[in-house]
């Protein structure tokens, strides 16, 4: 009789979690952990907006993590008691103004680094890292000097056109690193083909990948939370004033 020569099937993979024991306190109970971690400010936060104003002021005598007695009092005055609305058009103004405007000219510098060939590009894109390590701090002086003569002191145009400052060195570098993953072959192609540089970029370079919606996120969130350049081109009302909505509130 010929002897049986199959080998036992060996379990790979994620098969250690095929009970449900293992798969509660190796996958569900981590998972929440970090869920309850990672969603607990935003609670918080929503819950702190509709709780009465005793229930804020007194935690002994009620529940800190609940509220029985919801109000959109606080929201409503918020809307329509205050300038935060003014405050947010301001923010989402220069941010989205910025973020535009550095997005165009590092596509333009990073590709021009990365793929026209000419003596130095290297040095200039190393160049360009440097400038990015130079702190904010530093800058804002002469900066402000250039802001004020040219009359833009105390408006918006002020922090679109410093803001770059910031942003173009990073997203230049960032952008130098996912040029060069997409093959120079599709380019050559394209060249035989008679495209233009500007076709070629884009139309085969940035829809070749997302690079875009990642920059231009990490752009804005950049934008929106600086705070060096705000509080050296704009004039506050009070010294004491803080925040992204309410440092603008002079932006007219």
């Amino acid at each position: 009789m010929p002897r049986d020569c199959r080998l036992p099937i060996i379990s790979e993979g994620m098969s250690y979690l095929e009970s449900l024991p293992r798969r509660l306190v190796t996958l569900y109970l981590p998972l929440g952990l970090i869920m309850l971690v990672l969603l607990f400010p935003f609670y918080w936060m929503a819950l702190t907006a509709i709780k009465p104003d005793e229930q804020l002021l007194d935690l002994d005598r009620f529940n800190p993590f609940w509220t029985w007695t919801p109000t959109l009092k606080h929201i409503q005055k918020l809307l329509f008691e205050t300038h935060y609305p003014l405050w947010l058009w301001n923010t989402t103004m220069v941010a989205m103004a910025s973020t535009i405007l550095s997005i165009i000219a590092s596509v333009l510098a990073a590709y021009a680094i990365v793929r026209l060939r000419y003596r130095g590009a290297q040095w200039v894109g190393g160049a360009i890292f440097l400038a990015y390590l130079i702190p904010p701090s530093i800058l804002f002086i002469p900066l402000s000097t250039v802001v004020f003569q040219y009359g833009l002191f105390d408006t918006p145009f002020a922090l679109i056109l410093t803001y770059p400052t910031i942003l173009i060195p990073f997203s230049t570098w960032l952008l130098m690193g996912y040029f060069k993953t997409i093959p120079f072959e599709l380019e050559e192609c394209a060249l035989i083909d008679g495209a233009s540089r500007w076709q070629i970029l884009t139309k085969i370079v940035l829809a070749a990948g997302d690079a875009r919606a990642d920059l231009g996120l990490h752009l804005l969130l950049h934008a929106v939370l600086e705070r060096v350049h705000l509080r050296a081109h704009l004039h506050l009302l009070d010294p004491a004033q803080d925040g992204a909505g309410r440092d603008r509130q002079r932006v007219r």
